[in-house]
């Protein structure tokens, strides 16, 4: 028992051992004390028999109350559940100023370090205890063997042992460091109340009038009037001082060096180090870019920076070590400090991450912007690629869930990350801040509260981000925030203002609300609070209404989203509303138009057939489609499908998809008959559209689902009567549409995709298509008119509609480029594309993709041309988002990287070795750094192979030599010949086993 409850003090209320034990020890004292004491079962009687004892010693006012049954529970009547009302909480604007009827609140505040003692752990080595020269203890056992010995009673003293170095913390006060502030004030209550240093100071790193490097104590509003001082300052001729610079490196004093003669006058009178707070990827983008990337080595303990072994890591830097300022650089991430620290500890087989900088390099031009990402010119999709392309998975899940919350400040990001993402680091933070996402609601500067400045999504930037994130990340975020809020409340010591507003009052305001509340809060929590907060949570029970008292419709039209209502709230209420539908209520047949069109309004990509793991949204509209108004469900989606259109119609059409094949039997040969010719004589005839298009619709979900259970099931089994008539059918059926919206015309043609297998990397015709009707896929694919995905799939059918072989299935090319990086052959003999003659597919695909199409189906336009041989610039962004969407099977992946190295732009070659680079994610089983190798060998780009040989990863130095010797480009040889002089051994015995391998090749 005593095991569980520590256990449960540690990890729920986060005590320490010393905590944990003196809790302990209080409670048996207090349990002595109350044994003693004769009233003790007056203090232990709790707060509800005290009421009861209350009440019964009130005098009586005519009749006696009679006493209320007691009803537990599991006996409550489920029409008498009550209807909880809860508070919101909004975030505080930096005035403070709020209506009269807001009311303050202390909102627990989580940590922005995780997890502080394992970096206190990493810093072991420097927790060496010395000597003291300052102060003297009492040798007890020398002082009472002087006595024993020489009869003198006089005390001998030693000097007290005492931690080795003292830390002055240096922090850059530069604007771009202001959203750092709350990690750097934990930084320091770590660095000072661990015991790893014998004093810690922290300082202000800012400029004067005159653009000088000055330094002062304190950082923040509370040391604007501390007195100026010189860096000198910091110099301790005893070499126990330790430098910590804190800073991301962008500010002007560093682009223009003025900073860099205050380095070399503290790495050259004891140890320093810059802590950086953005990740490696960003390093190259501030001052540190223009310095040189080193390794250091100290064989002594607290060796002095400019006394440290430099070792380049790039081939190409002439380093200047006589002049050049040499400091170790590391984030706040456990193994970084960990190298650093056992570095300055002395361990000589140690060698830890640093920059070497010039003292005379050329000043940046202050105007200049560093963080490309912020160019005004780049459009949403871009932005959303670019992040992708470069950040961490963590940091991609980090942005979608803060496009899931109502409003984004930093407080809001450390209460989802310490709830939702217990991983991440504090470089997580800063990818998705410094990713071109982001822009703050209101102006920055030196005086501003970090903690109160709210932020956005760049337009079109939020709705992309939901879409690509897996519903289970995002849609519980306020929720799970609300959790920590109520199990906090009251009991943290850090907190950070918000502003508690009753419901009714917000709603009953004539003013709407920019932003919705991060989390809520209950009127028990609100009670335990007491004072005002309990006035709050006694005017909300009021409104806890027993929902007998209202009717069904009026209750659910309260709770459907309005036009107002921001995109993640609004599809997380029409979730609840379908689940309650889902029920059976007493509900008109308006009412449930209602919740099916508020529902449908609110779909993404991921509710789709097939979609993995099941969203909400999808297991509520089946819940739906069980119950007494699945026909009501399904008329109204046929309806908003056909008077929808591009990316809305698509995922209705999915939606309609799910809940129609739950129980519907799979095409065979057998069967196929019986199901296809009453749905084939429907479309033919003359009838509603509505009756059409679900005749298509039918048609699309019966050539789906074979295909759906095995990937490899082809559409081949069709008799060929049957066959021909299906597609004459369909294509009278597009060429007959009458209604502007072309919803009949959409069907047939995503019905056709299914038929001829387009969507799939290894397709082949099942039915070669003549002339006449190849016309008219290409007539679909020019009119502007026509829906968005219909265009696109049309594109797909005419690249798998001749017998010819598309460029993916014409040879393997991952084992191709696989034999090449063994060494099998020179990457010049691999198989050359046979590019397909259809010169009019080609120009109605190239005239299409590069009009304006949803992302996604731009995507299926873009395999369509790869598999014809043709590869333009605006193939890449389409064809890059399938590569890197782990929500695509493994085949569509690689054929879209085929294509994406036959491009061989310059933009695809960043892109991959970037992602040659990225830690592989152990939820995607693809191996995506694996494949992005692979990729560059298929290249093989001579500049990009000598820059990868030059990273000298492990594993991967004898392929990428291979490739290099064997590219037709005789530069590529030339290279790896200089390469057998090379400093590092693995890469000059590389090229030589390369050269050695080349002379058996048969060029």
């Amino acid at each position: 028992m005593i095991d569980q409850l520590i256990t449960a003090l540690s990890k729920e209320v986060e005590m320490s051992a010393a905590e944990i034990a003196d809790t302990i020890w209080l409670a048996l004292q207090m349990q002595e004390f109350q044994a003693e004491s004769v009233s003790s079962d007056l203090n232990l009687r709790t707060e509800d028999e005290r009421e009861i004892n209350n009440q019964e010693s009130q005098p009586s006012q005519g009749t006696l109350p009679k006493p209320k049954p007691e009803i537990s529970e599991s006996e409550e009547t489920p029409n008498q559940s009550l209807e909880e009302q809860k508070a919101g909480i909004y975030p505080r604007n930096e005035q403070g100023s709020s209506k009269s009827s807001d009311l303050s609140f202390k909102v627990p505040d989580a940590p922005s370090l995780r997890e502080p003692l394992t970096l206190a752990r990493a810093l072991k080595p420097l927790m060496r205890r010395v000597p003291s020269d300052r102060e003297l203890v009492l040798d007890e056992a020398a002082t009472i063997q002087r006595i024993a010995d020489e009869g003198l009673w006089i005390p001998v003293l030693r000097p007290a042992v005492e931690p080795w170095l003292d830390l002055e913390l240096v922090v850059d006060e530069a604007i771009s460091m202001q959203i750092w502030r709350h990690t750097i004030r934990e930084l320091e209550k770590l660095l000072k109340n661990y015991g790893i240093f014998r004093d810690v100071r922290v300082w202000g790193l800012i400029t004067d009038e005159n653009e000088q490097v000055q330094i002062r104590r304190g950082i923040g509003a509370a040391a604007k009037n501390q007195t100026l001082r010189s860096p000198k300052e910091l110099i301790d001729p005893s070499g126990r001082r330790l430098v910590l610079v804190v800073s991301d490196c962008v500010s002007s004093l560093w682009r223009n060096g003025v900073v860099t003669p205050v380095l070399k006058l503290w790495a050259k009178q004891g140890s320093m180090a810059i802590v950086q707070m953005l990740p490696k990827w960003l390093w190259k983008r501030t001052a540190l870019g223009r310095a040189s990337e080193v390794r250091l080595q100290g064989l002594t303990p607290g060796a002095c920076n400019q006394k440290l072994i430099a070792k380049e890591v790039s081939f190409w830097d002439e380093l200047e070590e006589e002049t050049g300022v040499k400091v170790p650089v590391f984030t706040l991430e456990q193994d970084k400090v960990a190298t650093w620290a056992q570095m300055l500890s002395g361990k000589g087989n140690i060698w830890t991450l640093g920059y070497l900088f010039k003292l005379n390099a050329t000043p940046v031009n202050k105007d200049s912007s560093l963080f490309n990402l912020s160019h005004s010119d780049l459009s949403a999709e871009q932005r959303v690629q670019a992040f992708r392309v470069t950040a961490s998975p963590m940091a991609r899940k980090l942005a979608g869930l803060l496009a899931s919350a109502p409003v984004i400040s930093l407080p809001i990001v450390r209460l989802i990350r310490e709830t939702l993402l217990k991983d991440s680091q504090q470089v997580h933070v800063a990818e998705v801040f410094l990713g071109g996402l982001l822009k703050p609601l209101s102006e920055i500067n030196a005086d501003t509260n970090p903690d109160y400045v709210q932020y956005d999504f760049m337009e079109g930037i939020r709705e992309l981000l939901l879409d690509s994130v897996p519903s289970q990340y995002i849609l519980n975020v306020v929720d799970e925030v609300s959790k920590y809020v109520a199990k906090k409340a009251g009991l943290s010591l850090e907190d950070f203002a918000g502003v508690l507003k009753n419901p009714q009052q917000v709603g009953d305001s004539e003013i709407v609300e920019e932003t919705g509340c991060f989390a809520t809060v209950t009127p028990k929590i609100l009670r335990r609070l007491g004072g005002k907060y309990a006035k709050v949570a006694e005017d909300l029970e009021k409104f806890n209404v027993p929902t007998s008292d209202r009717s069904a419709d009026d209750a659910i039209l309260m709770q459907l989203p309005s036009d107002k209502t921001p995109a993640k709230e609004a599809r997380t209420l029409a979730i609840s509303a379908l689940q309650y539908l889902a029920e059976e209520p007493d509900l008109k047949d308006e009412i449930v138009y209602q919740i099916i069109d508020a529902a449908t309004n609110n779909l993404n990509d991921l509710d789709t057939v097939g979609s993995k793991p099941k969203t909400p949204m999808y297991e509520a509209f089946c819940a739906v489609m069980q119950s007494r108004f699945g026909q009501l469900c399904r008329n109204r989606l046929l309806q908003n499908y056909v008077q929808a259109s591009n990316s809305r119609r698509n995922n209705i059409g999915l939606v309609f998809l799910n809940t129609e094949t739950t129980n519907s039997e799979i095409l065979n040969a057998e069967n196929a008959t019986q199901i296809l010719m009453p749905l084939l004589e429907k479309l033919s005839i003359f009838c509603s559209v509505e009756e059409r298009v679900y005749a298509a619709l039918r048609l699309v979900e019966a050539f789906y689902r074979p295909q759906g259970q095995n990937n490899s099931v082809k559409i081949d089994f069709l008799p060929n009567i049957l066959l021909r008539k299906v597609v004459k059918v369909l294509l009278t059926a597009a060429e007959q549409e009458t209604v502007d919206n072309y919803a009949v015309s959409t069907t047939v043609i995503w019905t056709l995709v299914w038929l001829t297998s387009a969507k799939t990397c290894y397709s082949y015709t099942t039915y070669t298509f003549a002339d006449e009707e190849l016309d008219l896929l290409r007539q679909v694919i020019s009119n502007e008119k026509h829906d968005a995905f219909a265009r696109s799939w049309s594109a797909l059918i005419l690249s798998v509609c001749t017998p010819e072989k598309t460029i993916f299935a014409q040879a393997d090319w991952i084992y191709e480029w696989a034999v090449v990086a063994d060494g099998g052959k020179p990457q010049r003999k691999l198989p050359t594309i046979l590019h397909l003659n259809r010169p009019k597919d080609i120009e109605v695909m190239k005239n299409l993709i590069c009009s304006y199409l949803p992302i996604k189906a731009k995507r299926y336009v873009a395999i369509a041309l790869g598999r014809l041989g043709c590869f333009v610039p605006e193939m890449i962004d389409p064809l890059l988002q399938i590569f890197q969407d782990d929500m695509c099977i493994p085949d569509e992946r690689d054929e879209a990287l085929v294509y994406l190295v036959f491009t061989g732009d310059s933009q695809v070659i960043s892109a991959l070795m970037y992602g040659v680079k990225c830690p592989k994610d152990d939820t995607d089983k693809y191996d995506l750094p694996e494949r992005c190798f692979l990729a560059l060998i298929g290249i093989g780009n001579v500049d990009a192979l000598k820059q990868q040989i030059e990273l000298d990863i492990k594993n991967q130095i004898n392929a990428l030599a291979y490739a290099l010797v064997g590219v037709a480009n005789p530069l590529g040889r030339k290279v790896l010949e200089s390469m057998k002089y090379h400093s590092k051994k693995e890469i000059r015995n590389a090229a030589i086993n390369a050269l050695h391998t080349s002379t058996q090749w048969n060029f």
